[in-house]
């Protein structure tokens, strides 16, 4: 337990004989009159030393990771499962192994309805999470003033990960956030803590209303919060798939900038309660793999997107899915029907977003001058599938099932460790319908899945662009022999 004995304002002299109130100093700062001393420190004398991880890639050790977003679209959720995990010993980073413990300071949720729940269901060691109190309440920490007796409880806890949910909320109330200088006061001691105790810290932000697609201009209050922190992770929904989100690096001061996004969905869960009553209900997040290409400003695109827009992209989507359904089609072609069908003046990037919403692929010309062809890839079955679904609902399918959407041929065939218990991010084949590490799917159908970019890349002259479309039977001796 953090525990105050003053109060953070105190009475002091103004120069001029008059007492005023101001912001206690931390245990660092130093007055203009105390006496300082500056030293040189030669390079030569610094030992190199590699950066290490909390969660490999994205949270380092030893600093401030921030992660933003829109409310309600699971970064605390998020939050809870990288804590679970890491009490189990099961980050995959450099802690991997280590079960560790971890600090979780909420100002939003409760600890007994919300965060243990949460937790149980994530499968965490709850005797390695330590929720924080000041002065016997429940919350209340203020950085950087609580920063020595924090760093006191998590050496003696051998708390390695601490949380911060929001950070807003845990800043010292005098601290104006939309300041640099003020910002930077509570942060760089904070990462200085963080530092000594091998520890990482991660703060939750929210994103403002302002109209860019910069994604760190989106983070809530001042700009010294993104320049501050080592690492800045965004989450959003996934635009090729509005039923998945995904996480993804938008900074690292560190490491890698192409680290791939990590798509998610968050479902319900339940636990059973102690005292044999209702099972209660929770929620957590369910890993579906990786995806390379992703781009902070692809998240922001859709965030921004008004009702109309979302309503345009559905309808242009749907033509796109209805003119690929026999075979590819010319991107000449498509935008020639889609003028037809009242999208005379459709912008580049709005059918690009449209495209990407219905799992539409584009191939490369066919020879000097060719033509681009739009196709299907795997994913769009995907996108069919939960249309389906939705339409089967509407007309009075049972309700009290629960009815979930068909996965694409590509999340049909992987699953991840964390789901199976153990935390990994990873993914690994699972489907026995699909050869390991080959390039073409088939459906459980028996048909052959539509194909990728990288498929199409190696398709033999008959199946080039300007070539009539190969039947399935075609496609599956092709298929066979590639295989092998």
């Amino acid at each position: 337990m953090v525990s105050r004995n003053a109060p953070h304002r105190v009475l002091v002299d103004d120069g001029f004989g008059n007492k005023v109130w101001e912001p206690r100093p931390t245990a660092d700062s130093r007055s203009d009159a105390e006496e300082r001393r500056v030293d040189l420190v030669a390079a030569a004398t610094v030992r190199p030393e590699r950066t290490t991880w909390a969660l490999e890639g994205l949270v380092p050790i030893g600093g401030v990771t921030l992660l933003a977003g829109q409310e309600g679209l699971g970064k605390s959720t998020i939050t809870v499962d990288i804590s679970a995990r890491g009490s189990r010993g099961q980050l995959e980073g450099d802690l991997k192994g280590e079960p560790i413990g971890v600090v979780y300071a909420s100002a939003e949720d409760s600890w007994s309805r919300t965060l243990v729940p949460r937790l149980t269901a994530a499968g965490a060691d709850l005797e390695r999470i330590h929720f924080v109190q000041v002065d016997g309440l429940a919350n209340g920490l203020s950085v950087p003033g609580d920063l020595d007796m924090l760093a006191a409880e998590m050496r003696r806890t051998g708390s390695r990960l601490l949380v911060l949910d929001p950070l807003g909320a845990h800043l010292h109330g005098t601290l104006d956030t939309h300041k640099d200088a003020a910002v930077r006061q509570a942060l760089a001691p904070l990462a200085a803590k963080m530092d000594l105790l091998g520890a990482a810290a991660i703060g939750i932000m929210h994103w403002s209303k302002a109209p860019t697609t910069v994604a760190l201009d989106r983070v809530n209050g001042s700009r010294a919060f993104t320049a501050a922190a080592r690492a800045v992770l965004v989450v959003g929904d996934d635009p090729e798939d509005p039923t998945v989100r995904v996480l993804l690096l938008a900074k690292s001061n560190l490491g890698r900038l192409d680290v791939p996004a990590r798509r998610f969905r968050i479902e319900g869960r339940q636990i059973d309660a102690l005292d044999d009553g209702e099972p209660i209900v929770t929620s957590g997040i369910a890993w579906l793999g990786e995806r390379a290409g992703l781009r902070a400003s692809d998240l922001l695109a859709v965030s921004s997107e008004t009702e109309d827009e979302r309503s345009e992209l559905g309808e242009i989507a749907d033509l796109l899915l209805e003119m690929t359904v026999s075979g590819s089609v010319t991107v000449a072609d498509a935008k020639k029907q889609l003028a037809e069908a009242g999208f005379e003046k459709l912008s580049d990037s709005t059918l690009k977003r449209a495209r990407r919403r219905a799992g539409i692929e584009v191939s490369k010309p066919d020879g000097f001058g060719g033509q681009r062809r739009y196709f299907r890839s795997v994913r769009s079955q995907s996108v069919v599938s939960q249309k389906t679904d939705r339409t089967d609902r509407t007309e009075g399918s049972d309700r009290t099932d629960r009815t979930v959407s068909k996965e694409s041929a590509i999340d049909r065939t992987t699953t991840t460790d964390l789901n199976r218990g153990n935390g990994s991010l990873e993914t690994s084949p699972v489907s026995p319908t699909m050869t390991p590490g080959s390039d073409v799917d088939f459906d459980p159908d028996g048909d052959v899945a539509d194909l990728t970019l990288a498929d199409l890349d190696r398709l033999p002259d008959a199946f080039a662009d300007d070539a009539p479309p190969p039947s399935d039977d075609d496609l599956e001796a092709w298929a066979a022999e590639e295989v092998g």
